[in-house]
């Protein structure tokens, strides 16, 4: 009985962890693979103007731009016009060209810092998925559930671990892309 209940409880843990992360990356996946640059560029993006982007507290953490996108290969003939660039690794000036890859309707180009963002939020939504998994395999193994009150506790814990790592990797990459 108790090798049925640990084959349980391995291969719960396996398929609920495996439909986290293909649940993560369903959400996150295009962008963190555009953000790596990954494979050929998709295109590349004229410039035709740069601003600013306002997080929620109002201060300028970077810089989109906007311009028109010319397929690679169509050597310009069909362009795709206001897509913008999230996350611009400087501030271009105006008739500037980008390699870029496109996802969801926006432009990115490969950016360490862009990479830890989606990176962190990433492990972040995974964080509940993850300890949902450790759960149901204590379920498995034990044969009856046990209290739900210290995964709930671990969640939230384990949410503001992955914050508090995301922010100082951000702080880090951020200090390593601006020195070099």
């Amino acid at each position: 009985m108790r090798n049925a209940r640990a084959a349980a409880a391995i291969t719960g843990a396996v398929l609920c962890l495996g439909m986290s992360i293909w649940g993560v990356w369903l959400v996150f996946g295009a962008r963190l693979t555009a953000v790596t640059g990954s494979g050929p560029a998709d295109g590349v993006l004229t410039v035709s103007e740069c601003h600013g982007n306002h997080d929620i507290g109002g201060s300028l953490p970077g810089v989109d731009c906007e311009g028109a996108f010319a397929a690679a290969g169509s050597r310009g003939s069909a362009s795709q016009d206001d897509v913008v660039l999230v996350g611009a690794a400087e501030d271009y000036p105006a008739g500037s060209r980008v390699e870029v890859r496109l996802t969801d309707g926006a432009a990115f180009e490969p950016s360490p810092v862009e990479f830890v963002t989606y990176a962190s939020w990433a492990a972040l939504l995974l964080t509940p998925g993850a300890v949902a998994c450790l759960w149901l395999s204590a379920v498995a193994w034990r044969g009856v559930a046990p209290a739900p009150g210290g995964y709930a506790l671990l969640v939230f814990v384990g949410g503001i671990g992955v914050l508090l790592l995301g922010l100082v990797a951000q702080l880090l990459t951020s200090i390593v892309v601006a020195l070099f």
